[in-house]
């Protein structure tokens, strides 16, 4: 997976994510409702890359610190 597919994967869910939490399509239960939102989050999930970049960026900053902290362990 390329850097760009990774970025399309954790916006997509993201958004599943906060459809999900957001009790969209309250009176739906069970298929119909995963559908919907299947839907929505084809449709929609390019508005939550700019969250996915930061998340990616977030994680990124902890496992270089994360590593450069075993290294330091280790030097001593």
């Amino acid at each position: 997976m390329n850097p760009d597919q990774e970025l399309e994967a954790m916006a997509r869910v993201i958004l599943r994510e906060t459809i999900e939490r957001s009790g969209w399509y309250p009176a739906l239960r069970g298929e119909e409702r995963r559908r919907l939102i299947d839907q929505d989050v084809e449709r929609h999930w390019p508005l939550m890359v700019e969250e996915a970049r930061k998340r990616r960026e977030l994680v990124e900053i902890h496992v270089d610190e994360t590593y450069k902290g075993i290294m330091q362990r280790r030097i001593r």
